[in-house]
């Protein structure tokens, strides 16, 4: 997971992205709790 964000974190040129328990990347953190019903601990952050 963390060598996709990377990728990811490259192609999109922003400095933070965040996945849900899903294996879904999201560059914005509201959007990735509100994924998840508002659970943030299911929240991952890569920098």
């Amino acid at each position: 997971m963390e060598k996709k964000a990377k990728e990811l974190m490259k192609k999109l040129s922003v400095n933070e992205i965040y996945s849900n328990s899903k294996k879904e990347f999201f560059t914005s953190y509201n959007l990735a709790v509100n994924s998840e019903d508002g659970d943030v601990s299911k929240i991952k952050t890569y920098k």
